[in-house]
């Protein structure tokens, strides 16, 4: 993984961009980045940043939101610049939404029920990432 310098101003700005674009709130990407909702205020802050695999959870996850959001697109792209991981900038045009989500938002649910399925698929894809780290620690 290659780690350069990030810039904190400059990813808070770009992550609060994000919000005001898709009218979501902090524990919106908390939750789609599996971290507290107090992690992510400090993330908006300016004040932390993102691990890079936390950081691509949430790539992920605003991509499958929006996927085709020209301008989402680009700003994601800028938030891994800016987080100081280049690698998951360039990333950004190889991310194909989940097949698993994909057959959520065929479904044609009311926004609401769409967004609360959304939601316990990517709680599942996390607890499974936090089961599968923890079996790894123990070996």
């Amino acid at each position: 993984m290659q780690r350069k310098r990030w810039h904190p101003q400059q990813f808070a700005a770009t992550l609060q961009r994000v919000l005001d674009h898709l009218d979501l709130r902090q524990t919106d990407i908390a939750t789609w980045a599996g971290v507290s909702q107090s992690q992510a205020s400090r993330w908006v802050a300016g004040r932390s940043r993102p691990g890079h695999d936390t950081l691509q959870r949430l790539q992920h996850a605003l991509l499958a939101h929006a996927p085709n959001d020209g301008h989402l697109r680009d700003l994601v792209r800028t938030l891994g610049a800016a987080a100081g991981y280049p690698a998951l900038s360039a990333d950004v045009e190889t991310i194909e939404i989940d097949p698993r989500e994909r057959r959520i938002r065929a479904l044609g649910l009311p926004p609401d029920v769409e967004a609360r399925l959304l939601e316990i698929r990517r709680q599942q894809d996390v607890q499974l990432d936090q089961m599968i780290e923890l079996a790894r620690r123990q070996n």
